[in-house]
């Protein structure tokens, strides 16, 4: 027999799915991708691509696996590895990248892997930072000029290689039913903390690289109704990952990870465009 408090937890897991908003629906999640025209899609599955990625990451690869499952016309050939010998034919390859915590590390294994070979096969190429890498204390303009030279320097020597620039993923805030459900069952949350940090970091890379961004950020803060979800702090308003995207603050849950999957997908076919459309191509 269910005592008191597992009644409760149940209760607020149910009550949990109308907090924020609500989860997107799958259909709405995936509307989007309805709407590109199937030559975008067989581009794409043309592309070599690499993503260099941590947790996050990892969070958004399953979820391309999902989306695919969904809509076969979209066909990409997921492999994990770095070796420059897998990207003789078309691929999306991902791989670990630096250490957390530490993003100058991240972006001189992303380097390193270019300089391997892969820059000089591969057609399209990212990684992003996790939300462990910015916090109190760091300092985002050194991160920002340090990324922005490696980036100019690969750019030069890779002249034919699509380098996308990604926003650094944010944090939830513990606040309300979901945080009370993670508490009775002895679980944390990520804070709000260091995500002031993490949006000066992304305003930054915005302004520097423009339409070359995957504003994975943004996304992120987008709930269902369009609005954003934000935090005020020190009279400031910040944006924030929705609540309704993730189950302990900073990880995408099924939600989550399919609405950004979605999106970069679109981002990624958008710029695959055959070069006898390019016309139709968005700068």
């Amino acid at each position: 027999m269910l005592n008191a408090k597992c009644l409760a937890v149940i209760l607020l897991t149910l009550m949990a799915g109308c907090e924020e908003g609500g989860m997107l629906s799958k259909s709405s999640q995936y509307a989007r991708l309805e709407a590109i025209p199937q030559e975008k899609w067989d581009a794409l599955a043309k592309e070599k691509i690499f993503f260099g990625h941590q947790s996050v990451g990892e969070n958004i690869v399953d979820g391309i696996k999902e989306v695919m499952r969904a809509h076969p016309g979209i066909r990409l050939d997921i492999r994990e590895t770095s070796r420059p010998e897998d990207f003789e034919r078309p691929v999306f390859a991902h791989w670990p990248i630096g250490e957390n915590k530490n993003p100058k590390s991240k972006i001189d294994h992303f380097r390193e892997i270019m300089e391997s070979g892969v820059g000089q096969r591969a057609t399209i190429a990212f990684f992003k930072f996790c939300y462990v890498d910015v916090g109190p204390g760091t300092d985002v303009g050194a991160i920002a000029r340090y990324y922005e030279e490696t980036v100019r320097r690969l750019e030069t020597e890779f002249p034919n290689l699509k380098i996308i620039t990604i926003t650094a993923p944010l944090t939830t805030t513990p606040v309300g039913l979901k945080a009370r459900i993670r508490e009775m069952r002895g679980k944390t949350l990520w804070s709000e903390e260091g995500n002031v940090e993490r949006n000066m970091l992304n305003d930054m890379l915005r302004e520097r690289f423009g339409e070359a961004v995957f504003d994975l950020a943004a996304y992120e803060a987008t709930r269902s109704s369009g609005e954003k979800a934000v935090f005020k702090e020190n009279g400031g308003t910040y944006p924030m990952l929705n609540p309704a995207y993730t189950d302990d603050g900073g990880h995408l849950n099924e939600a989550g990870r399919a609405a950004i999957a979605a999106e970069l997908l679109i981002f990624l076919a958008d710029r695959s465009v055959p070069a006898a459309s390019s016309d139709a191509r968005r700068p």
